[in-house]
């Protein structure tokens, strides 16, 4: 085990986790410190950090790389974990704005659950906001020493409901519009059994919105087009006047009718050349 010496706290990351510097390695990393206040915390303590050994390697989870623990056991006693750092911001700190944007994050918190869940044992982590880091690189997850354990009795059920949440919270601080599919797939993934069950649906909604805003913009793209027929009826006014008057009437009387389209189609042309010149 490290000494706490050895790291010079910087800033606060959240109400349990700081930036320190590594004075050793001269490096950046994060420190996550808890209170244990009893034997029952201590032993969950040693089994979390069992739970670490064991981890495979993840891309989306930031490795544990020290754990500072006092020579005494029991209550009353400080816990200090040691991860790597990643730069960027927590998911606390980031605005998103569209749902395309919540879409990529349920998709990809499921995908981490889904790996997760899948380990046997079953490993069921605690997703938090504060715990979720939005880099250059990705997605990344710091465990969260209490709440990261080992299966029990509807935990991958709660991990979903987790991330509906989550993104529920964004939408209404955010004040995003979703569409009816999505909105939808909040109520279903709340009932999900597991992550792959919710990964499915949120694919499957995703494909029908699409789909719905394709057949939206097929139906204002034929209604533009229809705009710009003719129309049958002004073909026979036409005909009709060639037939009923000499040339030089049909001439004036054209001249009447068309002439305010001509006048209005000019100066709106000049208007759009003006708007843009690449020389200025």
């Amino acid at each position: 085990m490290t000494s706490l010496p050895r790291y010079k706290l910087i800033k606060s990351l959240g109400q349990k986790s700081w930036l320190a510097v590594d004075k050793k390695a001269n490096c950046l990393v994060r420190l996550q410190i808890y209170n244990c206040y009893s034997w029952a915390e201590y032993h969950q303590i040693e089994e979390f950090l069992e739970l670490c050994d064991r981890l495979p390697r993840n891309l989306h989870l930031v490795r544990l790389k020290d754990c500072l623990l006092p020579k005494q056991k029991g209550s009353g006693i400080k816990i200090c974990l040691v991860f790597s750092y990643v730069k960027g911001k927590s998911l606390a700190e980031v605005q998103l704005r569209s749902e395309t944007e919540l879409y990529q994050l349920a998709r990809s918190l499921l995908r981490i659950l889904i790996y997760f869940h899948r380990l046997i044992p079953i490993v069921c982590l605690h997703i938090s906001p504060e715990f979720i880091i939005l880099g250059d690189g990705g997605m990344h997850l710091y465990l969260d020493l209490y709440p990261a354990c080992f299966l029990r009795d509807g935990l991958p059920a709660d991990n979903v409901r987790a991330v509906v949440d989550i993104l529920c919270g964004i939408i209404e601080e955010n004040q995003i519009r979703v569409s009816p599919e999505f909105r939808k797939w909040f109520s279903l993934a709340r009932q999900s059994l597991n992550a792959d069950e919710a990964l499915w649906g949120l694919e499957h909604f995703q494909q029908e919105r699409l789909c719905n805003a394709l057949v939206q913009s097929e139906a204002v793209n034929s209604k533009e087009s229809n705009k710009a027929i003719v129309p049958y009826s002004l073909v026979l006014v036409i005909f009709g006047l060639v037939t009923w008057t000499s040339g030089v009437e049909f001439i004036a009387i054209l001249l009447f009718l068309v002439a305010p389209g001509l006048l209005v189609v000019k100066s709106s042309s000049l208007t759009k050349t003006s708007e843009f010149n690449p020389k200025e």
